[in-house]
């Protein structure tokens, strides 16, 4: 409360020379500024409580496969299994890797390899770091 006091003190002092205002001007003011406050505040108490009771209601809905997560889609798919995981040596390319595991460096063996490890390689497959520990998926 003493915060909105020294609110209303500071926006009084701002205001246009209060000795130009009678006291009932710089009081309604005053009254305004804190009715505002309190509007603001019971927006937020609102707003807070809302996502409150929400958020229970949507645990329960995903858990059961509604609501807005769940419309739209198949069942989720398993996650994929991995039969190594690689470090990566200096100079070392996906292709490469995928020849080593896979015998085979087409695209859709290093791609498989690079959409495992998109969060580790990042948006460019043909940056692989030495020292980048990388999942090896089963094919």
């Amino acid at each position: 409360m003493a915060d909105s006091e020294e609110k209303r003190k500071k926006a009084a002092q701002d205001m246009a020379p209060n000795w130009r205002k009678s006291k009932s001007e710089v009081e309604e003011t005053n009254k305004k500024q804190e009715r505002e406050e309190r509007l603001e505040e019971a927006r937020k108490k609102a707003t807070r409580d809302k996502v409150a009771k929400a958020q229970p209601e949507a645990r329960q809905k995903a858990a059961a496969g509604e609501g807005p997560a769940a419309e739209g889609k198949e069942a989720v798919a398993p996650q994929p299994q991995y039969m190594a995981e690689h470090t990566v040596a200096g100079g070392e390319t996906l292709s490469q890797i995928a020849l080593k595991y896979y015998n085979s460096a087409v695209r859709d063996k290093w791609m498989a390899i690079y959409e495992a490890n998109k969060d580790i390689i990042g948006d460019n497959p043909s940056l692989v770091r030495p020292g980048q520990v990388l999942k090896i998926p089963k094919l």
